[in-house]
């Protein structure tokens, strides 16, 4: 235990009291540490471990490889935040574990004064691979997890945050934080020039080339005009197999009567313990009207667009659970394609664990924004919480509405089934003057909200799915 000369007395028994905690986190995790090394620094003597520098760095130099250093108190700036990276050099771990001891709220959304300036240096160090975060509070330990969020590439796998009572009541809970490059899975996934190529061709704004060479322009992809509605269907799959690699499937199904239509599906297997646990990515890509002239561009060419240009991103990495990217035929006579794919998952004993869908996301009128729709299901509202702080995160200009009432889009066929399922829409939506009509082209697009959209959907399938 390694304390700052300069702390006062109840600095030493916080230390103590981390110590423990960190230890009966080791406990529950059922990991034994060899070592522990604790730099502490306080609301006092913040500064301290930069003046005993010398000291600080003797002390961490005993550490063995795969110890792990214990950070405290760091509620001020430090004038040399560097002696962190320092430190962490010294140490040379294969783990390095941070505790965050504060003794008052880190509420970034309301106040930067107290942000710690260490952390957050200690957070863009890219030496150390792995890294767990014990974040300690007597107040709440929301601020530690929003100042995580600040730096999505650091190298934080695992945030253990845990509350102490005034009576030091330890109560230990357990949170999943994935932030290894989610900031570039996102940036690849907002490829403006990407989505409008793929949404032009998927609405017939440019032709297409089909497989024996012949261009071929979609003019519907109403479900009763069966031609162009399989047409766009063998579109999408072969952009899933060609630009993802991705196995995908033509769910074949018959709506309505007797009109044969399908649903696409583009999987992506996880790699890590919960490989056998599913989150879903969907929209639905037919269109109305239901003769003549059908684009669809903003309902719901530009959610169709956004699932393949997401596949097209995720597709380059690998994720604890598995992803399926699907697009769903029927939606508009009444969700028959999330019905048909949902209850062929659940009698196939496809754990399906959540999804998300868009639907119509590009028309931006009064508003510059997104509502997300759920229920007051418990999981169902964590699951709103989660998006919207991903589109806060990456999309900041974007405004965002939670309802809890859903209807009409794919996701009640999930929520029906008792899976926790949202939809991403426009707030505009009920504005949109070319619902449903031919007139829905490319005209009424606002890339920007579309991407705006996406890039918070991404970002919660990354949550989701973790990142391996």
């Amino acid at each position: 235990l390694y304390n700052n000369k300069m702390a006062p007395t109840n600095s030493l028994v916080l230390s103590i009291t981390s110590t423990i905690v960190c230890l009966l986190g080791f406990v529950e995790s059922k990991e034994v540490p060899k070592w522990i090394g604790f730099c502490n620094t306080d609301e006092i003597g913040c500064n301290s471990i930069s003046h005993h520098k010398s000291e600080s760095l003797f002390a961490v130099s005993f550490l063995p490889k795969s110890s792990f250093i214990v950070v405290g108190s760091v509620v001020q700036p430090l004038k040399d935040a560097s002696i962190l990276e320092e430190i962490t050099n010294v140490a040379d771990n294969d783990q390095v574990y941070l505790l965050c001891l504060t003794q008052r709220t880190l509420d970034l959304n309301t106040s930067t004064k107290h942000v710690p300036q260490g952390i957050k240096t200690l957070l863009r160090i890219k030496q150390v691979p792995w890294c767990t975060v014990y974040g300690i509070s007597n107040e709440t330990p929301n601020g530690i997890r929003s100042l995580l969020d600040m730096y999505p590439n650091s190298f934080v796998d695992n945030i253990y945050l845990t509350t102490i009572s005034p009576a030091l009541n330890v109560i230990p809970t357990i949170e999943k934080h994935t932030s290894r490059n989610k900031n570039q899975i996102v940036r690849d996934a907002a490829d403006q020039n990407n989505y409008m190529k793929t949404l032009r061709e998927l609405t017939g704004d440019s032709p297409i080339t089909l497989p024996d060479g012949e261009t071929y322009t979609i003019r519907s992809r109403n479900t009763y005009q069966s031609i162009d509605s399989l047409v766009s269907a063998e579109y999408i799959a072969e952009y899933f197999e060609k630009e993802t690699g991705l196995e995908t499937e033509l769910q074949d199904f018959i709506c309505c009567g007797s009109t044969p239509t399908r649903n696409v599906i583009a999987r992506l297997p996880g790699e890590g313990a919960g490989r056998d646990e599913v989150v879903v990515i969907g929209a639905h890509m037919d269109t109305q009207p239901s003769s003549g002239a059908a684009p669809g561009c903003v309902d719901n060419g530009s959610g169709t667009a956004a699932v393949m240009i997401i596949a097209k991103a995720f597709s380059k990495y690998t994720f604890n659970r598995t992803i399926e990217f699907v697009t769903f035929g029927a939606e508009e006579q009444g969700l028959h394609g999330s019905a048909y794919y949902v209850q062929n998952a659940q009698e196939s004993g496809k754990n399906i664990v959540a999804a998300l869908t868009m639907d119509m996301i590009a028309y931006s009128n009064k508003y510059f924004g997104v509502t997300i729709e759920g229920t007051s299901d418990k999981d169902i509202l964590m699951l709103m919480s989660l998006v919207k702080e991903n589109m806060n995160e990456f999309a900041p200009k974007l405004e965002v509405k939670l309802t809890e009432r859903s209807f009409g889009s794919d996701h009640v066929s999930f929520q029906r089934a008792g899976i926790p399922a949202i939809l991403g829409i426009e707030l505009d939506d009920t504005d949109y003057p070319q619902y449903h009509r031919s007139g829905d082209t490319i005209a009424y697009v606002n890339a920007a909200q579309s991407l705006d959209i996406l890039q918070g959907m991404a970002g919660t399938l990354v949550d989701l799915a973790e990142l391996d």
